[in-house]
């Protein structure tokens, strides 16, 4: 698996697909780089900006953490995202104590879940809950406002 965090706007993210340090693109790659370009632009219609992201690949049933900081007085969205080949991906939000705070396990491929910032550290945690064909890529966008 290979983790790329991201901290600029996700239309940046196409040149790092374009040209990536392996030497490929590879069309799932895009195709989540895509949807995500089509989040953004989504978030920033309705006042969020992308703070932060994950872009990796799991295997069917792995899971992979990332840690951020949750502002005072601000307004969180995380999504995930997969590709075409990812049937159910889930998101938990946990304190640094590994404790729920929110969860969306529905069977989707795009799950969000929201916090209010409280000037604390959270993880996300990312779960592939179905995948039928290995490995599947994803991201998590982690929008403010």
């Amino acid at each position: 698996m290979s983790i790329r965090r991201i901290a600029f706007p996700v239309a940046a993210l196409a040149f790092l697909i374009a040209t990536p340090a392996h030497g490929q693109s590879n069309e799932f790659e895009e195709q989540v780089a895509f949807q995500m370009s089509v989040a953004e632009a989504f978030a920033n219609s309705v006042g969020f900006t992308l703070d932060d992201m994950l872009f990796s690949s799991l295997d069917d049933g792995e899971e992979e953490r990332m840690t951020f900081e949750l502002q005072s007085g601000r307004d969180y969205r995380m999504i995930a995202l997969c590709d075409e080949d990812c049937d159910d991906i889930d998101i938990y939000l946990e304190d640094m104590n590994g404790n729920v705070v929110e969860e969306d396990i529905s069977i989707d491929d795009a799950p969000i879940v929201s916090a209010a910032g409280r000037g604390e550290r959270m993880r996300l945690r990312v779960r592939m809950y179905s995948c039928n064909v290995e490995p599947c890529y994803y991201a998590v966008g982690v929008f403010v406002r």
